[in-house]
């Protein structure tokens, strides 16, 4: 315990000493230092960069489509529009279910 206290005072002592540009500098290197393991630090580290690569990746234009692609968004429009002409014709029943 007595080492501890000493070490906190040292600390002290050396933190009151600080210009206030020092004190700055060690005030954001303590904001910026995360508590913990290596291997949890580390893996929070490799995490932010997924997301960040992740954010990039969202963030960036949609590329043309192939001719492929552009044939299968054509067929998906024209079933889509099918289905809402029947929807719409469900509406206006014939026969015995009017």
């Amino acid at each position: 315990m007595n080492d501890l206290q000493r070490a906190a005072a040292k600390r002290a002592k050396r933190v009151a000493a600080m210009s206030p540009e020092e004190r700055e500098r060690h005030d954001a290197w303590h904001a910026a230092r995360k508590p913990g393991s290596a291997a949890a630090r580390e893996r929070d580290r490799a995490e932010r960069k997924q997301n960040a690569e992740a954010r990039e990746m969202m963030a960036a234009p949609r590329p043309a489509p192939t001719g492929e692609a552009a044939a299968l968004e054509r067929q998906i429009a024209m079933l889509r529009a099918e289905l809402d002409e029947r929807r719409r014709d469900d509406q206006n029943p014939i026969g015995a279910f009017a």
